[in-house]
């Protein structure tokens, strides 16, 4: 069995580790600290997998620790990992805001060593479109007679309210957006939007949804173009409820109670 925790670390936790939050962690702890994230002497999914002969890949969101080098992914399991270290990002640029200073969090490791992925932030590409462009690739190249881990975690729908326009497109709110300098600003700025135009945050949400929606079928294809999908397992998850008083705010529910942070 495995519970969704109110926030996201915990969740992850859980379903890597096979252990209730309350034994991992209950917080999103501060991963910059030693300590931080999951502990050592915890054997995780990917770890346990690997053992047995699987090849495990890693894309997106880590969340899991990163004060010492022995906490990161490709030291966890992983044979190779694109993604980001803290919980949120710009899903254009990269760059979160740490210690007042604004810092690229982009990183690939192929298990040999890994690095900023300088040559995939350059590019200003969103986030999700990177892995899963990676995702396509790994299956590409994934030899169909070995077993394969993939671990995709996702940053949309999380804040900040970011989508290509042409998942924007589709909802009536942004037919007034015309001139490509504002579809630009409205793709990178949607928490820019004031609390006035309430209908356009919301339908950012819905457009990063669709985005979600076309990637997972991208993901579905390309199983199937290998002829691997009748032989997989997919396990479809969230790490938390909507956001409906925090973060983004514009989470809906109902018609369960509370939301992210709710107990």
């Amino acid at each position: 069995q495995h519970y969704t925790y109110r926030t996201c670390s915990p969740s992850r936790s859980a379903l890597l580790s096979g252990r209730l939050a309350h034994h991992v962690n209950q917080a999103n702890p501060n991963h910059r600290h030693p300590g931080g994230g999951v502990d050592l002497g915890m054997t995780l999914l990917p770890q346990a997998l690997k053992e047995r002969g699987y090849a495990t890949h890693m894309l997106g969101k880590w969340h899991l620790g990163l004060g010492t080098s022995d906490l990161v992914p490709t030291k966890r399991g992983f044979d190779t990992w694109l993604g980001f270290f803290a919980g949120a990002e710009d899903h254009w640029n990269h760059r979160r805001t740490e210690l007042r200073r604004s810092l690229i969090d982009l990183w690939f490791d192929d298990g040999r060593g890994g690095g900023p992925a300088t040559q995939f932030a350059r590019k200003d590409q969103y986030g999700d479109e990177l892995f899963t462009a990676r995702f396509e690739k790994l299956i590409k190249e994934h030899p169909p007679q070995k077993p394969l881990f993939v671990y995709y975690a996702y940053q949309v729908p999380h804040e900040p309210l970011q989508s290509p326009r042409k998942f924007l497109a589709k909802y009536t709110e942004f037919r007034d957006i015309k001139g490509d300098n504002d579809w630009h600003y409205v793709e990178r700025n949607g928490l820019g939007l004031s609390r006035q135009e309430a209908p356009k945050r919301r339908a950012q949400y819905h457009a990063m949804v669709s985005y979600l929606d076309h990637s997972v079928g991208r993901v579905e294809r390309a199983l199937k173009s290998r002829q691997m999908w009748d032989s997989s397992l997919i396990v479809f998850a969230t790490d938390n409820g909507g956001a409906t008083g925090h973060d983004a705010d514009v989470g809906n529910n109902w018609p369960l109670r509370g939301a992210k942070y709710a107990d």
